[in-house]
């Protein structure tokens, strides 16, 4: 492990640094011709640094814009964008501003223009298919880095990608299948598997809520269904981690019964209709289809106002003119929203409609998935990103880092978590060049979680719903009272979730609970009865992050924490618009500039 580093780090020191590169002409005279590629447009651009914008069209139809800043840093980094693409997004650049630390840095449309929640321009058109699945981003990434090195007239020193969603699935899909195009490689909450969870599972959650596609107004767990769902949950399962604070650590500790909160001859008070009860119980439950079994929802996202939980993608209720605010790119005026009740009903139906079966018109009424997995079959090796065999990347020294919130409830931490035991399965030395983290807390975003200001999801409106009854008597929580889930107006500045000068503040954010806990920790004092044995390293506040070496918050990563605690740090490190993945990359040799990390938790290579 240790050659192997300082190889990675000898590569750097014989990269170009910038101060010797060419002085760079931001016109379209000074860039080379590339094959199938066309440049529409290079403009010099003053915001929000001064750079170059080089607009382009690959092959048929994929939009690209690339931006390389008059101060460049020698590397390169590519964003994923989100939901079926369609418009050029840049998770690279919209989550950690990386044109701004002197990134050069592109994004992609994936070969269509459309609205991110709109899979109608797949019909019968396998071209914009294959470039949607894995094509549009390697050609970009090989296109993009080759305009960069004739734009500053040097080898750029190192490349990464960062994604998430279905950003986070490109950025899966580019370890596995083009390992040659990045040396790092971030994958958040990645959407990996379209057509048997994003497809099927998603679509027979879709029957049960709405069992009337042509009714997506009312969802059957309406408001208080759900509120009564999510109290039940957190009264059982809070205390577990030691800290009743709304959050659950690992929801793996939960043992639930939905069925416990049901209506029966004798139950008093709120209850559940057996109808509520099938379709928890599938948002819990796993989902055997085709070969094979689908991980059902961690337990933690039910509560009302949880900014990526169930209210946004298994409840919600269509209201004309309102948009699903899901993701970045998805609140586009360019194009026409499709009327969707929820994310996973757009998701289920798009896919299923128009990658599997082609077919407009295909409605979910009466649909047995009896022919799923033949249909299937023709389309997921383009599509899935779900090959645990990552050698070729790891074997040019690659490093993978995948992160999953426990409380998102779009993509399943437990299906992220399946897929990484299934690499170290294939190769159990994979530990030494990819990590996992499972981020807890309820602003542990599914879409980034990005620096600076950040458009959180929080509802703007209280939630609806008659008020409960006093009288001690059997009522059937209705469906009926669904507020908006639809574009939000309250900007939130993630990183206050992490400060801990802001202790009064609701105690929403898990990252704020256990920084305060490792303080706790670190003065030897006990937490509401509880003592940690040991602080977490490298953590840090606003006002001490900047004496801290860059470094050490990687390194903690491999000394200390549970599985589950790894991503403070990484949350910690990102104040001050300052994102993890570029200490993290560094600390583990990839883009390090002068040396190698020789502590004993990294010389082990121990998983946290």
């Amino acid at each position: 492990m240790l050659s192997l580093l300082s190889t990675l780090i000898a590569g750097c020191a014989t990269a170009e640094p910038p101060s010797a590169q060419q002085e760079a002409v931001c016109s379209l005279d000074s860039l080379p011709e590339l094959p199938d590629v066309r440049l529409t447009s290079v403009t010099h651009e003053a915001a929000p640094v001064p750079h170059c914008k080089v607009s382009g069209v690959i092959g048929t139809e994929t939009n690209f814009e690339l931006l390389l800043p008059d101060e460049w840093s020698g590397k390169f980094v590519m964003g994923g964008g989100g939901g079926f693409a369609g418009s050029v997004v840049n998770a690279a650049q919209d989550f950690f501003g990386a044109l701004q630390m002197g990134y050069a840095t592109v994004g992609t449309d994936t070969g269509h223009q459309a609205h991110s929640l709109d899979a109608s321009w797949a019909l019968n058109h396998l071209e914009r298919l294959v470039s949607f699945g894995h094509q549009a981003v390697h050609r970009t990434a090989v296109n993009s880095k080759a305009l960069t090195e004739a734009f500053y007239g040097g080898e750029i020193a190192r490349s990464y990608f960062a994604g998430c969603s279905r950003g986070g699935g490109q950025a899966l899909m580019e370890a596995q299948r083009y390992p040659e195009d990045f040396d790092g490689i971030v994958a958040m909450s990645p959407a990996f598997n379209w057509t048997h969870e994003l497809g099927a599972r998603w679509t027979r959650i879709a029957q049960l809520m709405y069992p009337d596609p042509t009714r997506i107004e009312q969802p059957i767990i309406g408001p208080e269904a759900l509120k009564l769902i999510g109290d039940a949950v957190m009264a059982q399962c809070d205390g577990l981690d030691g800290l009743s604070d709304g959050v659950l650590n690992d929801p793996r500790q939960c043992a639930f019964e939905v069925s416990s909160l049901s209506c029966g001859e004798t139950k008093s008070g709120e209850c559940l209709s057996p109808e509520q009860v099938e379709v928890a119980e599938a948002i819990y439950g796993d989902f055997e289809i085709g070969g094979q079994i689908i991980p059902g929802a961690p337990f933690g996202a039910e509560l009302p106002g949880t900014p990526i939980g169930w209210e946004l993608w298994f409840t919600g209720g269509y209201e004309p003119g309102e948009d699903l605010d899901y993701h970045e790119g998805a609140d586009s005026e360019q194009f026409q929203a499709p009327a969707v009740p929820n994310g996973t009903w757009a998701f289920s139906t798009g896919v299923l409609r128009y990658f599997v079966y082609n077919e407009p018109e295909w409605s979910y009424v009466g649909y047995d998935f009896s022919d799923f997995a033949q249909k299937a079959a023709r389309v997921a090796p383009t599509l899935n990103a779900d090959n645990p065999d990552l050698s070729a990347f790891r074997a040019r020294g690659g490093k993978l880092i995948i992160d999953n919130g426990w409380m998102d409830g779009s993509m399943s931490a437990y299906g992220t978590l399946k897929y990484y035991e299934t690499v170290l399965g294939h190769d159990p030395t994979a530990r030494d060049d990819v990590r996992l983290f499972l981020r807890p807390g309820r602003h542990a975003l599914h879409v980034g979680a990005g620096t600076g200001w950040r458009r959180l999801p929080f509802r703007d409106r209280r939630m609806g719903g008659k008020r409960r009854s006093a009288r001690a008597t059997t009522r059937v929580i209705p469906r009926s009272g669904w507020p908006t889930n639809r574009r939000r107006t309250n900007p939130v500045r993630l990183a206050e979730c992490c400060d801990l000068q802001r202790s009064r503040r609701p105690m929403g954010s898990c990252q704020l609970q256990l920084l305060k806990r490792a303080r706790a920790s670190a003065r030897s004092e006990p937490v509401r009865g509880r003592r940690f044995s040991r602080p977490l390293p490298g953590l840090q506040t606003r006002q001490n992050q900047t004496k801290q070496d860059p470094r050490s918050c990687g390194r903690s990563l491999f000394e200390a924490a549970p599985l589950h605690l790894g991503l403070v740090c990484l949350e910690a490190s990102k104040l001050g618009n300052q994102p993890f993945w570029p200490r993290f990359f560094e600390s583990v040799g990839v883009g390090g500039e002068d040396r190698v990390d020789e502590s004993p938790g990294f010389r082990a290579g121990k998983r946290i």
